[in-house]
């Protein structure tokens, strides 16, 4: 079982519509990365997300439980 949301959003990924998610939207208790920098022209490729220090540690620390 999750006890822990992590929301990454490319501020341009038009899918994500920019924003985080949260209990106005939709529940609450969800940590947002609204910082993430795809590469250029594609802001919904997942090699952005990957790359991204904090998600990768997110990704290993999850798999460890």
């Amino acid at each position: 079982m999750f006890d822990h949301w992590l929301n990454a959003v490319d501020p341009d990924n038009l899918i994500a519509l920019g924003r985080g998610l949260d209990a106005t939207n939709f529940t609450a208790g969800i940590q947002n990365l609204l910082d993430i920098h795809n590469i250029r022209g594609d802001p919904h490729s997942i090699k952005g997300y990957i790359g991204d220090r904090r998600v990768g540690e997110a990704i290993l620390d999850s798999c460890k439980n």
